[in-house]
């Protein structure tokens, strides 16, 4: 699907073309590996690339140069997949701008100016800020906190780490964190646009030509079950809808065979309006606001998610635990044929945007998994109920937690 080139030791372009768009998009991914003591500072590496640069020093002669590229778009974000934490530089421009846009991204990544000084400051106040508003967002809160609750690893750390650790980080100390992650860390450079494959090609080996040494190549694990019993959690804040989230492990690696099946067993359980839980908590019983499950497909873990009435917790996880049980025990095939066409469906959409072009890229190739979406797909239409089946078997509830 993309053309892979290596620009640079761990340094890799990812070229698409299509006319389809009247834009050329560029992401950048900066690979570090999800560590408790690192996390805060990764995270303030994007704040501080997004404050302003060499040429730009502040976010308003930041955002001048972008409407003079004809409203161009740009934005940098942490991102949390398996064992890495990423920086995700993002940069959409009409075509008949990319050799300015590239150079945009050149200033942004090796030439920001607030890792010091006032604008250093203010960078970790608004991460310090974002930490601590996640609180507000009871849905994410929630899942962070059962993540947390996990004890797991890279899995258990928030994506933007510990407000305590963030407001510990000094100037000297971040420069060195800095300087170490644009010269160790795995970049992936996606392009998808009309660009000439050359030209992108010679002006990413240009700007990513300097040196590097010591790659860090980050390893994926998958989760492996802690507990003996599922633990269980319950946080008051005083609210009248509770968060409940209920997390399965399989203990299985996050192969190809694996993640076909566990997404055909999540998408019967939760993963639609049609599923299991959706029928049995919502729709019959009337137990529930809301409710559904997801894959993480790295770690090979399927998630429940529901809002329900703080007073029926324990009928809701009755039912949810009986309807895995009832699972185990017996999938039909009609159920693994609608999963299947639902799923594959979802994979036709992957070109409607730039964007999901290269999300659906980057994520194939942290699994290790080369197909296209049509390819990807027909594997999805070829899983078994046997499959489904044996993978419902190894579901295991880790943690459950109630937010309320």
């Amino acid at each position: 699907m993309f053309k892979i080139f290596e620009i640079n030791e761990g340094v890799y372009l990812h070229y698409y073309k299509t006319g389809k768009f009247k834009t050329n998009t560029t992401a950048v991914l900066i690979s570090a590996e999800m560590k408790a003591e690192n996390a805060a500072k990764t995270a303030l590496a994007a704040q501080v690339m997004k404050s302003g640069a060499r040429k730009y020093p502040s976010q308003r002669a930041m955002a001048v140069k972008l409407e003079e590229m004809n409203g161009a778009v740009f934005d940098v974000s942490i991102i949390k997949k398996g064992n890495r934490q990423l920086i995700y530089i993002f940069f959409e421009s009409v075509a008949g701008t990319f050799n300015d846009g590239a150079d945009f991204i050149k200033e942004v990544i090796f030439y920001p100016v607030h890792l010091s000084g006032s604008g250093f400051s203010k960078a970790k106040d608004r991460l310090i800020y974002e930490i601590k508003s996640v609180k507000d967002n009871k849905s994410e809160y929630a899942l962070e906190r059962m993540a947390e609750e996990m004890e797991n690893g890279a899995y258990s750390i928030p994506g933007l780490g510990y407000a305590e650790e963030a407001a510990a980080l000094k100037p000297q100390m971040m420069k060195r964190f800095y300087s170490s992650l644009l010269t160790t860390g795995i970049i992936d450079v996606y392009f998808v646009g009309s660009e000439d494959v050359n030209t992108v090609r010679k002006k990413y080996e240009s700007l990513f030509g300097r040196t590097r040494c010591n790659i860090k190549r980050i390893a994926e694990q998958s989760l492996k079950p802690k507990f003996k019993e599922a633990k269980t959690v319950k946080e008051e804040q005083g609210l009248n809808q509770g968060k409940l989230c209920m997390c399965y492990s399989t203990g299985e690696e996050a192969s190809k065979e694996n993640i076909l099946s566990i997404l055909v067993l999540n998408e019967i359980i939760g993963g639609s309006g049609g599923s299991l839980l959706f029928s049995k908590v919502r729709e019959k019983e009337g137990l529930c606001y809301s409710i559904g499950s997801t894959v993480n497909k790295h770690k090979m873990l399927m998630v429940i998610e529901a809002g329900i009435d703080k007073n029926d917790r324990s009928k809701v996880t009755g039912i949810i635990k009986k309807s895995i049980e009832e699972i185990k025990s017996g999938i039909t095939e009609e159920e693994v044929l609608k999963a299947k066409e639902n799923i594959s469906k979802n994979y036709d959409s992957v070109f409607d945007t730039p964007a999901s072009i290269i999300n659906y890229g980057f994520t194939m190739r942290l699994l290790g998994i080369t197909d296209t979406p049509k390819e990807f797909a027909e594997e999805i239409k070829a899983v078994t109920v046997k499959e489904v089946k044996e993978m419902a078997e190894k579901l295991k509830c880790e943690t459950e937690y109630f937010l309320v």
